[in-house]
This record gives C-alpha cells, sequence and structure tokens, in this order.
C-alpha cells in the first residue's frame, strides 16, 4: 500500500508541476529521471513489454485451449487464428482514440502508467481463464494495453528526442522491439515445457513490473507549447519581414521615423496574416486526419511501415511449411530459421540509425527494398518445380536457402524505424509551417496511432496475400511477387522521403 500510495502522490506531484503550481526540479532525482538516455531506457523496456507479450502467448495457447478448455485438438487452430486476429482489429479500433487522448493530455505519464496497469491486469485474467469468452475478452483488452504502449512510446520518443538524432534512437529502440519479438514465444515454450504453466507465466508478470518501475520513475520533460509556437511565429515573422526588407525602409536605418512601440509587434502588421490564419486554425478531430494524410513524406512513412509488416507475416505464414515439406526440417530447426530475420536485426539496426542518421532515410531504405528483389527470389528458388535441379536433399540449396533468410533480416534491419521518423519529422515540418495547427498539442500521438494502424493492416495483408499466392501459384511465385511490390516500396522511399537536414 505504501508502494502505491508513493506512484500516486508522483503522479500527483507531476501534474500539479504541468499545471504550474509546483517546479519540476523540485522532484526527487529529476536530472537522471528526465533526461534523455533514462527516457530513451524507459520506452525501450515498454517496447519490449509490449512486443514480448504479442508473442509470448502463441506456444502456451494449445496448452490452454486442450488442457485448461477442453477444446478439441481439431478446433485449436481455428480458435488460436480468431485470437491472434482478434489483437489486430482491437489495435485498429483503438488507435485514433488513444492517439487523440495521449494528444490531449499535459502529461502522457499519466496514459504510460495506465496502460503497462491496463495490461499488467488484463495478462493476470488471460492466465486464469477456463473458458473461451474470458480468454477473448481479456486478449482484446491486453491488445488494447499494449496498443496504447506503442503510440504513447513512440510519441514520447517523437516529443523528446530532437529531430536530427531521431534515426539513431529508432534504430537503438527498434533492437528492444526484436528481442522482445525473438524472447516471447522462446521463454514461455522453454519454460511451460520445464517448469509448468504459471512459471511461463511468471517472467511475463516480471517483466511488467520492471516496466512499471520505469515509468513511475520517468519524469516528462516540460513543454510550454505556447511558447514554442510563438517563437516559431516570430521567427517565421522575421524570416518574411527580411524577404520584403526592399520594399520598405528598414528600422536600424531610419531610427528617427521608428515609433517607440514597434508596429511589428501588433497583430495588425504581421505579414501575410489574413492568408496564413485559416491555415493556423487548429485541427481537430477528423481534420487533423485528412491533413496529415494529404502530406506526402506522412503517406510514405505510413506505406514503408505497412511494406515492413507485409514482408515479415508473409514469412511468418510461409517460411514453417515450405521449409517441413522441402527440406524435412523439423520445428526446432524451423523456429532457429526465425532468428535470421531477428538477428541481423538487433546487431544491425544501432548501425542502421546511425547511417540514417547521417545520410537521411531515402537512401538506405529505398536501396534496402531494391535489394530485397533478388534475395526474395533466391529464398524462393530451393525446393522450387521451376528449378528441378534444386532439390531438398541437397547441402547446398539448403545453405542458400538459409543464407538468403539472413541477407533477407539484414536488409530489413535497414527499414526498421525509418518509417516513424518519417513520420513524426512530417508531422513537425507542418507545424514548423503552420505554428499551432495542432491547438496546444503536438499531433505526434495521433501519428503514431496511424503508424500502429498501418502496421496493423500489414500483418492483416501479409498473411492473407502471402497464403493465396501459395496455395494458387506456389512458394517462389510469392516470393517473386514480394520482390517486385519492393520495387515500388523503394521509389515510394526514394521519391517521397524528405532530405536529411543539415
Amino acid at each position: 500500500m505504501c508502494w502505491l500510495s508513493s506512484i500516486y502522490f508522483d503522479i500527483f506531484h507531476t501534474s500539479m508541476a504541468h499545471k504550474g503550481f509546483l517546479d519540476y526540479q523540485d522532484q526527487w532525482g529529476y536530472k537522471w529521471r528526465s533526461s534523455v538516455r533514462f527516457i530513451m531506457l524507459t520506452v525501450m523496456m515498454a517496447t519490449l513489454s509490449a512486443s514480448f507479450l504479442y508473442g509470448f502467448i502463441v506456444p502456451i495457447l494449445p496448452y490452454m485451449l486442450e488442457q485448461r478448455m477442453q477444446i478439441h485438438h481439431t478446433k485449436t487452430q481455428r480458435f488460436i487464428s480468431t485470437l491472434l486476429a482478434e489483437g489486430s482489429f482491437v489495435s485498429i479500433i483503438v488507435s485514433p482514440g488513444i492517439g487523440y487522448l495521449a494528444d490531449q493530455l499535459s502529461s502522457k505519464k499519466i496514459l504510460l502508467i495506465s496502460s503497462i496497469v491496463a495490461s499488467f491486469l488484463s495478462t493476470i485474467f488471460l492466465a486464469l481463464a477456463e473458458s473461451v469468452y474470458v480468454l477473448f475478452i481479456a486478449r482484446s483488452f491486453q491488445a488494447a494495453a499494449d496498443n496504447a504502449m506503442w503510440v504513447v512510446s513512440l510519441a514520447t520518443i517523437a516529443e523528446n528526442v530532437p529531430s536530427r538524432h531521431m534515426a539513431k534512437t529508432m534504430g537503438i529502440v527498434n533492437v528492444a522491439g526484436c528481442l522482445g519479438i525473438s524472447l516471447g514465444p522462446t521463454v514461455s515454450g522453454i519454460l511451460l515445457e520445464s517448469a509448468g504453466y504459471w512459471a511461463s507465466w511468471s517472467s511475463a508478470f516480471g517483466l511488467l513490473g520492471i516496466d512499471l518501475v520505469l515509468r513511475f520513475l520517468m519524469i516528462e520533460r516540460p513543454k510550454d507549447n505556447g511558447s514554442k509556437s510563438e517563437s516559431t511565429s516570430q521567427t517565421n515573422s522575421t524570416n518574411n519581414y527580411t524577404k520584403n526588407s526592399c520594399r520598405s525602409p528598414s528600422p536600424t536605418l531610419d531610427n528617427e521615423r521608428t515609433p517607440l512601440i514597434s508596429s511589428a509587434d501588433t497583430p495588425s502588421s504581421l505579414p501575410d496574416d489574413s492568408s496564413s490564419k485559416p491555415q493556423n486554425e487548429p485541427k481537430v478531430g477528423v481534420e487533423y486526419y485528412t491533413h496529415m494524410l494529404s502530406q506526402r513524406r506522412f503517406n510514405a512513412g505510413l506505406l514503408c511501415n505497412m511494406a515492413h509488416s507485409i514482408l515479415l507475416t508473409s514469412f511468418d505464414t510461409t517460411l514453417p511449411l515450405h521449409a517441413r515439406d522441402t527440406f524435412q526440417w523439423s520445428s526446432g530447426v524451423i523456429g532457429l530459421l526465425f532468428l535470421g530475420l531477428q538477428v541481423p536485426a538487433v546487431v544491425l539496426n544501432p548501425f542502421g540509425g546511425w547511417l540514417k542518421g547521417r545520410v537521411g532515410n531515402r537512401y538506405p531504405t529505398s536501396v534496402a527494398f531494391l535489394l530485397l528483389l533478388p534475395v526474395l527470389c533466391l529464398i524462393g528458388i530451393p525446393g522450387s518445380p521451376l528449378f528441378a535441379w534444386t532439390s531438398g536433399e541437397s547441402s547446398q540449396y539448403r545453405a542458400l536457402y538459409i543464407a538468403s533468410i539472413w541477407m533477407a533480416g539484414s536488409l530489413m534491419s535497414m527499414v526498421d524505424g525509418s518509417a516513424v521518423t518519417e513520420v513524426s519529422l512530417s508531422v513537425q515540418d507542418v507545424e514548423r509551417d503552420h505554428p499551432g495547427i495542432f491547438g496546444g498539442s503536438s499531433g505526434q500521438s495521433r501519428a503514431m496511432s496511424l503508424v500502429v494502424i498501418s502496421w496493423t493492416l500489414g500483418s492483416i495483408l501479409g498473411p492473407i496475400l502471402s497464403g493465396l499466392i501459395v496455395e494458387n501459384f506456389g512458394y517462389f511465385e510469392m516470393n517473386a511477387t514480394l520482390g517486385i511490390l519492393c520495387i515500388f516500396f523503394s521509389l515510394n522511399s526514394f521519391f517521397n522521403f524528405g532530405r536529411i537536414e543539415t
């Protein structure tokens, strides 16, 4: 109880600071708790938790359905597919509302803590579930809470990290996401088999507990949106004045004709005020989304995010069956194949972030998509009837398949994080050009909700597209189709991504 009381006291203290009644720096450990590094650590932990929980339940679901709920094994696959699809649809439904709420709140810490508490409670009910109804209800609440964790975490990065460091930061943060995706099903599967049902769930509870402590300790840096908009407006006014200086006398050169109260300080003399005022009216509700979705750079980021999701989920859908039927590999060996998609991301994401911080997202992302065309075709060659000499018994073609998987994972690490950076910078561009257009908020949370939606749409389209092509044409044809799509994704990145700011 004392621990909970201290949490509520700290939240109250933070809210009072946001309202101006208390000083931020009066809080214990303000310097390190509000540092960019600690905020990054907190966001990385949130990303790790959300991605960990996403795959954590997959190995446990058969045991839950068949042993605890007495579902016949012939119906297990149907229930698993429906349950996982439910999470995707919940994310699409709740993301806009979460993004809007996060932008309206003065402190995102409240929503960060609320989401982790909701995730903790829904995970408890999920573990206790002994009926299908409770399972699906608990899973829907967990999906909504995890969605809030993603949206607010990405928005926290966008609002606290300078734009010149966004690419490097996302490269580091994505390492946590990749680790969570890899460790979630691995840890739960090993613990379920070796230690039992509740021991496997204890790992999820422990991770959420650490996440909660970090979110409780984090202090958001105070932001003065009004001052920011005012300073930006003054900067724009100064720039406009400089451009028009040839048409009017300079006040610095004609002090005798300069009034004591400068006309530049009066609203009526602001340059182009009448023409810019309609553009600076706050975009609320649907207006925000229609305005941002008319921005080319913003849309390019969303498309890049959806493309990355389509590629990854296509591997999830088709790789296990193809590897089993072609090479007669066991489930353990097939599981190791997925390391070829995750390990390169963990190792290369920091380098990719550094590279994109130096040269921008445009060239690394577009080149990576373009190189995926030949790599995906190589993945589809072993075992294809079109290439009869590549039988599954040949060790050299097994090696080709494994090497191609690792090459694909390496190239996709260059794509990882580009979408979030481009979307965030697009929002900043709009705010810079039209100060106050998002009202008193930064607009980043609503933008990140669209990022989550685009990823979810890709996770729905990927299995459907890849499954239909494999079933009706073949594995090589599916990979070739994805490779051709990668050409389009490459052109999208090259022509629509922003240029590096110098």
